[in-house]
């Protein structure tokens, strides 16, 4: 005859999680219960279930001594709390000490998807346990059970050990290891640690491997480094067979009154070329509510060559100058004072001139006054004072100020007035061409009128903006040197022309677009004729360009076509500029072979140059446990193929006797 008999305990019982809850409430359910008070045993048989909180414990049959306070479940164990699942042939706990023993057990830890299979677990203390003939790894097995002999050669991958520590539910640990693929031993470590929970760890990073024909085979090694809660670094050794060894140290943290930032320093010998390479980059963000906020942003090189020859990012071997920046201001309500800095490198490969004839900006000192609101008008002012220095030229510092008054009126149609004074005061050193002391004083005037026309053609609304405007500048020649945009201010008078084009299919937008042109007043010519357009569907274009009407020549014609095919990411774009005589032509291609299997390609074209800059072609295989990237590089001089694997849940992997 079927019995159900509820049983209300107070004990304080120990649970997988590792979390004591006190004196609570157990609730024990079960077909048959035996008390046999000779003995001072409890005998729960018959679809045993224990709840306490969110636990969860279930077995065929439960034997519980209360005043040892130990119990012993036997047939089918199965352990659930919010974090894990433990499944065991049989389970001896004593609940004061909180040691025991489990046989046949398989521990899941639902959030990191962490598999622990091993035939005998001894637990040693609150959080502590040992394991013996243990797998671990985060494949999910195929049969979903108490493990048998051989479970490894189910999964993907795992590592397998005689014995491995568990050390407060947060890693663990063994010694004499083997990674296995599919049950093959592939890799052995004498000790490894491996985290059970996403919660930072110092250890050994998984390395990165490749091979390039210059460089020869390549291997990374990191190391992060938990220094407290808002500080880390990584420390990296490059390893290049045929050219040197490198040394990195990246170094981040977060300051509750100095703000965040990440800084990254690098050091290689180049044996090949018998030369140091020094990089020095990283970046800081100032935040303090109302107070002095700003960034630095650092860019540093001791050789220009050094990107050519090490960087794998074709966009930073083709710049032509490294930038760095530092900003600082301190807003109040109707502006900011500010200072900030400019350093720029020159790493083109050809320079005849070099960093030194750079004119830099540092620093410079400003006051914005923001715009002050006077029925229709505005009133806004800056002043900033600037060091430019060149290591090989003059160096300059220059005052400027700039008032300027702006007039808005209208809803439908819009007028919109500028009116600017700028008085810019010079002193010069170091320069036989220019005069010590001068000025330059410039008076510029802008309007504009522009206005909106939208129709709808029942699904289909098209916006129209049409705009026209008028520039004057009248600027004082002066000898001076060229500084940045302010000695290129000349006497202008031009008429300038636009429209701008939407159109929205069902509130979607189909195409945009804008057509631009000039007319100069003072030479009664067109200037260019500038094209910046967006198209959506049926295929995506991006296209930006300009024609030069008195020259009847194309000044640039850059653009991206995306085709819309399912299943493929397709994209073909062009950079053409005829004053810096360049044109390159980029392609990628993306497409899925199968659910895990993707193949992907990039390539970069220099038309009036080396011809084929840089081609990649990558290959990537992802299961629910791990996943494994080829990529072969190929460059004018020379080419590389690199290898990556992530194995899920190992982010941090320590390896002991490298």
């Amino acid at each position: 005859m079927r019995n159900i008999i509820s049983l209300f305990i107070f004990i304080l019982f120990f649970h997988f999680s590792f979390y004591c809850y006190g004196y609570e409430v157990t609730y024990i359910e079960s077909h048959f219960l035996d008390w046999r008070p000779n003995e001072g045993i409890y005998y729960f048989k018959g679809k045993v279930k224990i709840k306490r909180l969110d636990i969860i414990i279930k077995a065929e049959s439960v034997k519980y001594w209360p005043e040892k306070e130990i119990v012993i479940a036997e047939g089918n164990v199965k352990y659930s709390d919010s974090e894990v699942i433990v499944k065991a042939d049989s389970v001896k706990l004593n609940l004061k000490t909180q040691e025991g023993e489990l046989y046949k057990t398989h521990i899941f830890y639902k959030k990191e998807n962490y598999h622990i299979y091993a035939n005998k677990v001894k637990k040693i203390g609150k959080k502590d346990y040992i394991v013996y003939k243990t797998t671990f790894t985060t494949c999910d097995a195929p049969i979903y059970k108490v493990p048998k002999q051989n479970t490894y050669s189910k999964l993907a991958w795992c590592f397998v050990t005689n014995e491995a520590f568990i050390k407060s539910e947060k890693s663990i640990s063994a010694k004499n290891v083997t990674f296995r693929i599919k049950g093959i031993p592939i890799l052995y470590s004498p000790y490894i640690l491996a985290p059970l929970s996403s919660e930072r760890k110092t250890g050994f990073l998984i390395p990165k491997i490749g091979f390039d024909s210059k460089k020869g085979i390549q291997w990374r090694q990191p190391f992060y480094l938990v220094i407290s809660k808002n500080r880390d670094a990584t420390f990296y050794i490059d390893i290049f067979s045929k050219r040197g060894i490198a040394e990195a140290l990246e170094y981040r943290y977060i300051e509750k009154n100095i703000g965040k930032g990440r800084w990254w320093l690098y050091h290689l010998r180049d044996w090949h070329l018998n030369k140091n390479f020094l990089e020095f980059k990283g970046g800081h963000r100032i935040y303090k509510g109302n107070k002095i906020k700003g960034f630095i942003n650092l860019n540093l090189i001791n050789r220009k060559e050094f990107y050519r020859q090490y960087s794998h990012k074709v966009e930073v071997r083709l710049d032509r100058y490294l930038e760095s920046s530092a900003e600082f201001y301190h807003p109040f309500t109707k502006g900011k004072i500010y200072l900030q800095m400019r350093f720029w490198q020159d790493i083109q490969k050809d320079s005849k001139t070099g960093t030194s004839y750079i004119v830099q900006r540092l620093p410079e000192i400003g006051f914005i006054l923001y715009p002050i609101k006077k029925d229709n008008f505005y009133f806004t002012f800056y002043t900033k004072a600037n060091n430019f220095y060149t290591e090989k030229l003059f160096r300059v510092k220059r005052l400027d100020i700039s008032p300027s008054i702006y007039y808005s009126y209208g809803d439908s149609i819009r007028f919109i007035q500028k009116l600017s004074l700028k008085e810019n005061i010079y002193h010069i050193s170091h320069s036989d061409i220019y005069p010590v002391f001068t000025n330059k004083e410039s008076l510029l005037y802008r309007a504009k009128i522009h206005t909106m026309f939208n129709k709808r053609y029942k699904n289909i609304m098209h916006i129209v903006e049409p705009e026209i405007g008028y520039m004057f500048i009248l600027s004082n020649k002066k000898n001076l040197p060229l500084l940045d945009n302010t000695e290129l201010l000349t006497d202008t008078s031009i008429i300038d022309a636009g429209i701008r084009s939407y159109i929205y299919n069902k509130g979607k937008a189909i195409t945009s677009f804008r057509i631009t042109s000039n007319y100069n007043l003072l030479t009664n010519t067109f200037d260019n004729i500038k094209l910046e357009g967006v198209l959506y569907t049926p295929i995506r274009l991006q296209l930006d360009t300009s024609y030069n009407i008195k020259d009847k020549v194309f000044k640039h014609i850059n653009y991206q076509i995306n085709p819309i095919i399912k299943g493929l990411n397709i994209s073909i774009g062009q950079r053409y500029s005829k004053e810096k005589e360049i044109l390159f032509y980029t392609g990628t291609l993306d497409f899925s072979l199968t659910h895990s299997l993707s193949l992907s390609s990039a390539i970069w074209y220099d038309a009036k140059g080396e011809g084929l800059i840089d081609l990649k072609i990558s290959t990537k295989y992802s299961s629910q446990c791990w996943s494994a990237k080829m990529t072969f590089s190929k460059r004018p001089d020379d080419y590389g193929i690199f290898f990556i694997v992530r194995l899920k849940g190992l982010g941090e992997l320590k390896l002991g006797g490298l």
